[in-house]
């Protein structure tokens, strides 16, 4: 017995139908949209004059507050086991909306060999930032047009607050 034009059709339309609908993934995932918090760091490290892994050099590290006061900043150096860095922590108790701190850093060749990820310097500060300017920057609408996101990041600044949580922020300096 064979089965009829009309029942294999509508096999092949539905199986179409599927593959679609699958393919497609879910129709309300397409609207999540998820806002970040602003910027509040810029973290940075540059050569100061020559620069070489071999011979290495002097680096300048800067870190710029981009929103409010930051405060509380312990900053750590850290470096491929073919350098050595100096100093290896530093402290810088408040920096002002706007402000920059520059940090010399003194990196020499070290005992090892470089890593998977080559030669590189890197710079991680730890932090409180400025919980309100950071609420206040969220309560925008310009900014963050969609109610219940703004909601969702006001809750945690004010959960992140209450705990005094503080920030992380890295950046590495690759050397070539």
């Amino acid at each position: 017995m064979r089965p009829s034009f009309p029942f294999i059709t509508l096999i092949l339309v539905g199986l179409a139908a599927l593959f679609t609908w699958l393919g497609a993934g879910h129709p309300a995932a397409a609207n999540v949209t998820r806002s970040v918090f602003p910027v509040n760091i810029a973290l940075s490290v540059t050569p100061l004059g020559p620069w070489s892994p071999d011979q290495g050099g002097i680096l300048k590290a800067q870190i710029t507050s981009r929103l409010g006061t930051l405060r509380h900043l312990e900053i750590s150096f850290a470096a491929s086991p073919d350098l050595t860095v100096h100093p290896l922590t530093s402290q810088v108790a408040e920096l002002a909306e706007g402000a920059s701190e520059n940090i010399p850093l003194r990196v020499a060749r070290g005992p090892g060999l470089p890593d998977e990820m080559g030669s590189w310097v890197r710079m991680r500060v730890q932090y409180l930032p400025d919980y309100e300017r950071i609420a206040q920057a969220v309560r925008a609408p310009a900014s963050y047009p969609n109610p219940a996101e703004r909601q969702r990041l006001l809750a945690i600044v004010e959960r992140n607050a209450h705990r005094a949580e503080r920030y992380t922020a890295a950046c590495r300096f690759f050397a070539r």
